[in-house]
Order: structure tokens, then C-alpha cells, then sequence
């Protein structure tokens, strides 16, 4: 009986640590000292900050930057000493990126090497445009349907490996996006190199299932995709005249609703509701929403918009005031400064110059202190309170609690 009693023990003793060890579900990037790291929901240090920029998790691998280069111009006037001469700017930024598990094993090797073009900043500007990932546009190359978009170094043509590293569509696009809905667009080389490349939409094993015909196209969301014709003519007295329009289209390519004139601009479906853009070059014209079939929800424009969540949007309503929409257009809310759109059932409103959160019942749950906060994402959100010296950011539950926040002089 004793032996029994020491073998249960033992056994139970083993499952305990491994549980202990177990690795998390969630984690959330971390920035200190100039490098990222990452968080789990507790706010507990998982991953020590170590990467020049980390993104968020996506089917268990984030993307990771290692190391970064800027490309100089060939073109600089004179040499170095001489009263003309003028330093060179760089014009690209490459930089070396891979893949980390979340228990911090690199899944797919940091070889991979992707350029950033147009850069007219000097280096400190650059290292942050690095660290803010967004303006690179980072998102693309996310992990999504089992998908990683890159871009051959050689041919600087692009195409998709899975989460091991392993190419499954090879590259022969001129550019593309990330899976989506198990649909990705891509632009396709025409073999008449004197038409332009046209967008199409392939499935995750490369087969093209949407013609290859669009000037423009956007990801899947909600099983419709936003795509865009445009063409330029000459007419009789010589003069070219250009024409633009945006299309819904869904997955089997069939048009939904009809077709909008070039001084719309259509956003992706959230929540069943489509936002509009309205604008004439850059004169704003106001915005709208559509529904499913393409329908406005209102006549007329609306001054400023959110995207739906959670069956609301924020709708401005005037120079200084938002409130909260249904979908039959309906306030259902009072007054804010500022809003942000519903996620996980939560919106940040801004009242008296700060932030705070509501829920879906517009009770207020999260007292408004923060100079700023983004949405919540896995149960998180990220926050920031600006004092005269000091600047303290960090990560709150939906409680308010603060899980995780690091705090530096604003004088740094």
C-alpha cells in the first residue's frame, strides 16, 4: 500500500510541474529600454525584451526584428571635405525578421529580409518609425490560415510559406497580402509587360480562384473583399481623361450591390457594416455607412465615423461631440470628446480630456484617467498617463487593474 501511495505522489507531483510550466495561451509585447519583449495576461515577464520590435502573436508565432540596415542613396554631390559637399539620406531601411514560438523558440530563422522604401528621415527618426512597426506595414507579414508572406531577396518577387518555414506557394507575385478567410490577393505579372500587374485573389495553396483583373484589391473580412477598377483614355480632342471605381465583390468573385464612383472610398466590413469615405482629391465630403448589399444606412454624410463592434459605432455629431449609433442609426449613448470602436465588448471614451472605458450597456466601467489607451485585445489593453516629468505606460485587465507598467522621465 505504501509503494501505491509513493507512485500516485510521484505521478501527481510530475503533472504539477509540467501544468507550472505550461506555456501561455496569450502573450503581450513589452517595450523597455529599447526593446521588446513579451508579457503573458498576468502581467509576468515571459520573454525577456531582447528584439528592436515584436509584434503580436497570431497562430502561436509573432514576427521579430533582429537587426536593421539603412540603404544610403548612390547620388551625393562632391566629396567629403569640400564646401559642397551634402551627407547622403537613406532611402531604404532592410531589416532582418523571423519568427518566435511562444515559449521563444525561433520557428522560422531570422534570414528573412524585407526593405522599406521612401525614407527621408535622419537615423533617430528611423529607429522610431522601426519601433511604431504599424508604419511599416508590418501586419502583412503576420502569421494568418497557417500563411507568411515574403519576399525572394533574389527575384524581389513574393510568396508563402507556412509557420515551419517552409515555402508552399513559391514567389511570382509582384505583391501581396496576408490570408485572410483562406483567400490572399496578389498582383500578378502580365506576360504583355506593357500592362500593368492586376490584382487576383488565390487560395492557400496557390490556386487562383478570383480573376486577375483589378487595379486594386483589399483582404477578406466577412467573406467581402473591396477591389477597384481604374482606367485611363484618350479621348478625340487628344486629352486623357481617368475613371476609377470600387466594388464589393464576395469569395466567388460575384459583385454585391452596385458600383461606387471614384470619389468614394469603401472600408473593410466590421460587424456586418461597411464605413464610406467621401472626398474629392482631399476635400473631405463627409462619411457613411453601407450595409451587406451595398445599401447607404443613411442619406447624406456624417461629419466623422468608427468602424461597428459590438452592433455600435461612434458617430460625430458635431465640431467637439461623438455618441454611439445602433445599426438603424439610432444615438443610444451621451456625449464624448472622443471614442474609439467597441472590441470585446468595451469602447474607450474620452471625457474631461481623458480616457476611460465603457461597455455595452454605456455604463462606465473603467474610470476615465488615461492620457491615452488603445482597444482591448485577448482581455488587454494598453495604456499611458503623461505627468510634467514622468510618463507611465502599461497593460490593464477589464477590471481597471494594472497588470504590467514601466515608468521613465519625460526629460528621457
Amino acid at each position: 500500500m505504501k509503494n501505491y501511495k509513493y507512485y500516485f505522489m510521484l505521478i501527481w507531483s510530475t503533472l504539477t510541474l509540467c501544468s507550472c510550466r505550461q506555456v501561455p495561451k496569450n502573450l503581450y509585447p513589452i517595450y523597455e529600454n529599447g526593446k521588446y519583449g513579451y508579457i503573458d495576461s498576468l502581467g509576468n515577464e515571459v520573454i525577456k525584451p531582447q528584439y528592436l520590435y515584436a509584434s503580436f502573436f497570431s497562430e502561436g508565432i509573432a514576427l521579430v526584428i533582429v537587426d536593421t540596415v539603412c540603404i544610403y542613396s548612390d547620388t551625393f554631390r562632391d566629396e567629403k571635405g569640400s564646401s559642397f559637399y551634402i551627407p547622403p539620406k537613406p532611402n531604404k531601411i532592410k531589416y532582418k525578421y523571423g519568427y518566435i514560438s511562444l515559449d521563444n523558440k525561433l520557428v522560422v530563422d531570422t534570414i528573412l529580409t524585407y526593405e522599406f522604401e521612401n525614407i527621408d528621415n535622419d537615423w533617430d527618426n528611423i529607429k522610431k518609425i522601426i519601433s511604431e512597426g504599424k508604419q511599416l506595414n508590418l501586419q502583412w507579414l503576420n502569421c494568418s490560415n497557417d500563411r507568411i508572406l515574403y519576399q525572394d531577396s533574389i527575384t524581389q518577387l513574393f510568396g508563402y510559406m507556412d509557420s515551419k518555414g517552409e515555402t508552399i506557394i513559391t514567389p511570382q507575385y509582384k505583391d501581396g497580402y496576408q490570408f485572410t478567410e483562406g483567400l490572399a490577393a496578389v498582383q500578378i505579372l502580365n506576360k504583355d509587360l506593357r500592362d500593368s500587374p492586376k490584382w487576383g485573389y488565390i487560395d492557400i495553396n496557390g490556386n487562383l480562384v478570383i480573376e486577375s483583373k483589378y487595379s486594386s484589391a483589399s483582404t477578406f473580412r466577412e467573406s467581402k473583399a473591396i477591389v477597384e477598377f481604374r482606367e485611363m483614355k484618350r479621348k478625340d480632342d487628344g486629352k486623357f481623361s481617368f475613371t476609377k471605381s470600387s466594388i464589393i465583390i464576395n469569395k466567388s468573385g460575384k459583385i454585391i450591390g452596385t458600383p461606387f464612383n471614384m470619389t468614394t472610398t469603401i472600408y473593410p466590413y466590421n460587424d456586418g457594416i461597411a464605413c464610406t469615405y467621401n472626398h474629392l482629391g482631399k476635400l473631405d465630403l463627409g462619411y457613411n455607412f453601407i450595409d451587406e448589399n451595398g445599401n447607404y444606412l443613411i442619406d447624406g454624410t456624417l461629419i466623422d465615423v468608427t468602424k461597428f463592434g459590438n452592433g455600435y459605432a461612434g458617430v460625430k455629431i458635431d465640431s467637439t461631440n461623438w455618441v454611439f449609433v445602433d445599426k438603424r442609426m439610432n444615438i443610444i449613448s451621451e456625449e464624448y470628446e472622443e471614442v474609439k470602436p467597441f472590441n470585446e465588448n468595451y469602447a474607450a471614451i474620452k471625457k474631461d480630456n481623458l480616457w476611460g472605458y465603457i461597455d455595452t450597456t454605456f455604463q462606465v466601467k473603467i474610470p476615465c484617467k488615461y492620457d491615452n489607451c488603445s482597444s482591448f485585445k485577448n482581455g488587454l489593453a494598453s495604456f499611458e498617463i503623461k505627468r510634467e516629468a514622468l510618463m507611465i505606460e502599461g497593460y490593464i485587465n477589464k477590471r481597471g487593474e494594472v497588470v504590467w507598467q514601466k515608468e521613465y522621465s519625460n526629460w528621457d
